[in-house]
């Protein structure tokens, strides 16, 4: 496996109890999954600098990311006190491929954060029905506090779009953020 660099269109889980070396992997995309957990697993995807139009989701486990720089599409869900920084990423566009689809950027459950700390922009998609969802629920933190706007374009098909802000726990850092608004 330390030759594989690209995931496309495969689910990976990986739950602490087996070994996979991942810190060659660069590339993750086209509605792949990668599914982490383990109370005491620590996985390594140094290597990794794309992950678009996919899902990544981190619960009870530590993830090492630091040159993941392309998510546009992808969704990240965090939870079981576990966080995700992605201190790479400066943009996020809800990059859809069809109409009606749902990314979400989310923290879940006390101790979880999602860290986008470096994130200067968000854009919704341009497919009829698209949403992007945000949220802290349950304890939860996101962290986006140099967003300057979050934009929902006026192209492509703006029927039922939404950009969807939600927080129930510690909250989203939006500190920064200039303004909500369709482009």
């Amino acid at each position: 496996a330390a030759a594989l660099t690209t995931l496309t269109g495969v689910n990976v889980v990986l739950d602490g109890t087996g070994t996979l070396p991942t810190a060659q992997l660069t590339t993750l995309n086209s509605n792949s999954a990668l599914t982490l957990s383990g109370s005491s697993a620590s996985y390594n995807f140094g290597g990794l600098t794309t992950a678009t139009t996919s899902i990544i989701a981190l619960s009870g486990a530590a993830a090492t990311m630091p040159n993941l720089a392309a998510i546009d599409g992808t969704s990240l869900l965090v939870s079981g006190g576990s966080t995700l920084a992605l201190p790479a990423v400066t943009t996020y566009t809800n990059t859809t491929t069809g109409n009606s689809l749902t990314r979400t950027l989310q923290a879940f459950g006390v101790g979880s954060t999602l860290d986008l700390h470096n994130i200067t922009q968000i854009s919704n998609g341009q497919n009829f029905d698209t949403h992007l969802a945000v949220s802290a629920l349950g304890g939860g933190q996101v962290n986006l506090s140099k967003v300057g706007p979050i934009v929902d374009p006026s192209g492509g098909d703006v029927r039922f779009r939404s950009v969807d802000v939600l927080a129930d726990g510690v909250g989203i850092d939006l500190i920064e953020v200039a303004r909500i608004d369709r482009a």
